[in-house]
């Protein structure tokens, strides 16, 4: 995840429960790698709100904006009118040719997190953890995280910030994402993002110079 001063980028990471009973679990989110130039926000979903949140620099309501920005990016108006065009199909089908195909329907709704109404600012440097949340079988538990960089640190710097999953001390998984710095024109000689395909399914991102570029995507390079 590459920023540029002042820029404001988010990601959503869900916690999954594959035990055999609910539980309590903490959610950890390592900001000790991270300099001061970044500010981190966290927000909970709401069924997973935490009951305890430890080392946040302050805990305050969730803007509009900040609510909005999630639902906006999950709303997909287009593929809701698409489904539900498929179970308008289905019924007539059903109805007037005694036919069913249940096979092409879908969910008319996108899976929309409904987060808590709480923001929680990270301290870089430190671990932010919320103690005691709410893990079900039957539903994961997700989080809204924001980056902001505010300048200051070398052109094309990259800093690991670490998500993890505890119960009872035993860390039962986790992600990690990398934030970067964005390049300096002046010095990256023409480097332009490229994206290929990584064998096995997936896409990866490198910075490379422009006139290499058609190669990556060409070899799908790594």
């Amino acid at each position: 995840m590459i920023l540029a001063p002042g820029q404001v980028q988010w990601t959503y990471v869900e916690f999954h429960n594959a035990g055999t009973s609910d539980r309590s679990v903490d959610l950890e989110f390592d900001l000790s790698g991270l300099p001061g130039a970044f500010e981190v926000t966290v927000q909970i979903t709401a069924l997973g709100a935490p009951a305890v949140v430890e080392t946040v620099t302050r805990s305050r309501p969730a803007t509009a904006a900040e609510q909005d920005q999630v639902r906006g990016e999950h709303r997909l108006p287009l593929a809701r009118l698409l489904c539900w065009l498929r179970w308008l199909v289905w019924w007539l089908v059903r109805r007037f040719l005694g036919r069913d195909m249940t096979s092409i329907l879908c969910a008319p709704t996108s899976a929309v997190p409904v987060l808590d109404d709480t923001v929680h600012e990270g301290r870089p440097g430190t671990i932010m953890r919320f103690r005691d949340v709410d893990s079900r079988r039957d539903r994961p538990v997700g989080a809204v995280l924001r980056f902001t960089y505010q300048g200051g640190l070398p052109a094309g710097a990259s800093y690991r910030l670490d998500v993890r999953q505890v119960a009872s001390g035993e860390v039962l998984g986790g992600s990690e994402y990398v934030l970067g710095t964005a390049p300096d024109p002046a010095e990256s000689d023409g480097l332009v993002e490229a994206h290929f395909d990584v064998p096995g399914g997936g896409d990866g991102t490198k910075f490379v110079p422009g006139s290499a570029a058609h190669q990556v995507l060409r070899d799908g390079e790594a």
